[in-house]
């Protein structure tokens, strides 16, 4: 046991350089993965969309390029789901692919990125895409629906990051994982997208 505990540790300290490298990778394409969900809901709406990195946001202008500020609740809605929609779909994409290539670290980094990014919801609040959901849910539904999509969009991912924490096969399967990949998720999309911020400016 001592043995198999030495060799966890050595394996551990031998590749943790890589995976890190690929989780910040992976989470900063998966942030501007997030971005364009909203910038492809917006245009489609017949909107102007400009991605800013720098704020982190995308912004939203009218044919004339004034910053559009008359969307109806729907549109609203619809704009702010984009992005998660997009992150929903890749966590869900590539926990399919986990499950038939449960060594391939990339896959499972794509999976538990995806999976743990949005719980930023929790963080942000009100600032947050979900809670610009929840904010226009309140109006079009009453009270009842102030919390319909955090709520489900926590159960889904949480969902999704505790059986991918369990299925994988590089790390021992303790829950206090999915903080830790939250915490890189979201270092690696703020300063990529400072970066990309200053470079693109």
């Amino acid at each position: 046991m001592q043995g198999d505990n030495k060799k966890y540790k050595h394996d551990w300290v031998g590749r943790w350089p890589r995976y890190l490298i690929i989780l910040y990778f992976v989470g900063a394409l998966s942030g501007i993965a997030h971005e364009f969900g909203h910038f492809f809901v917006i245009r489609a709406l017949g909107y102007y969309p400009r991605v800013s990195f720098k704020a982190g946001r995308v912004e939203t202008y009218d044919a004339q390029g004034n910053l559009a500020e008359n969307q109806t609740p729907r549109e609203r809605l619809f704009m702010s789901s984009g992005g998660p929609a997009v992150t929903l779909s890749l966590a869900v994409g590539f926990t399919v692919f986990c499950l038939k290539r449960r060594d391939s670290f990339l896959l499972f980094a794509c999976a538990i990125t995806n999976a743990v990014m949005r719980l930023n919801m929790y963080v942000d609040g009100y600032n947050s895409d979900e809670g610009n959901m929840s904010e226009i849910l309140v109006k079009m539904l009453g009270n009842q629906g102030a919390f319909l999509v955090p709520l489900t969009e926590w159960t889904i991912f949480i969902g999704l990051s505790c059986f991918l924490i369990n299925r994988q096969t590089f790390f021992k399967r303790t829950y206090w994982f999915i903080p830790l990949f939250f915490l890189i998720a979201g270092v690696s999309m703020v300063s990529s997208f400072a970066i990309l911020g200053h470079v693109l400016r």
